[in-house]
């Protein structure tokens, strides 16, 4: 088991990862860093038999927008050889598309993914959990919420999981009205299981709708 400590991060190694490229491409911030890893490893643990389910199903579309995204997170969490094959494959997937030759092989990819995530099931995690509950966030009628719903909405417009969860857990402990909190932890479930655009729709859906819940 991996125990995390920051201030030895400079000598972290972990297989699959560039800890201290994705730390940086964080601003520097190393408990954004490892909340990233953790959602990582929740939502990709099983995608090595998912790519596969998807390519032997013919779901094209489907496993082209999969591979796009696991591209950006891998990208993201400073997983380089993985990014670079994520990249290749996806141009696999294209050129297969245009000249309607199939799938690419994609041995590399799965292959490299499920060191990622062999490796990041060695880190103990329970130092996230350890944190404060999410502060609520004081909302001044129909402005300030759409101001914060504005907020969001480029989170999940940029695909950022972590922001997105964050603030959305500040709204879901504030004192707001029933059916906004009922929208608001369904879109959390959407963003938790990146699929942001639906998530952002909602979140669209509910800046609109504010008049219907506050005053201005």
């Amino acid at each position: 088991m991996i125990n995390i400590d920051y201030s030895l991060l400079h000598r972290v190694e972990i297989p699959g990862l560039d800890v201290q490229k994705g730390i940086r491409r964080l601003g520097d911030n190393p408990s954004l860093y490892f909340e990233l890893l953790s959602k990582f490893l929740k939502t990709y643990k099983d995608s090595p038999g998912i790519l596969t389910g998807l390519e032997t199903a013919g779901f094209e579309e489907e496993t082209a927008s999969f591979v796009h995204t696991l591209k950006g997170d891998a990208g993201n969490i400073g997983a380089s050889a993985l990014f670079d094959i994520l990249k290749d494959f996806e141009a696999g997937l294209k050129a297969g598309a245009q000249n309607h030759s199939g799938y690419p092989e994609s041995p590399d990819v799965e292959r490299e993914l499920a060191l990622v995530i062999e490796s990041l099931g060695e880190i103990d995690f329970s130092f996230l959990e350890d944190k404060a509950a999410a502060i609520p966030l004081e909302v001044k009628g129909r402005d300030d919420f759409n101001r914060i719903m504005a907020e969001l909405s480029g989170f999940l417009g940029r695909h950022q999981p972590v922001e997105s969860l964050n603030l959305m857990d500040k709204l879901l402990n504030s004192s707001l009205p029933p059916q906004v909190l009922k929208l608001l932890k369904r879109s959390r479930e959407l963003a938790d299981s990146y699929n942001f655009q639906a998530a952002l729709t909602l979140v669209n859906e509910l800046s609109e709708a504010s008049g219907e819940f506050f005053q201005a």
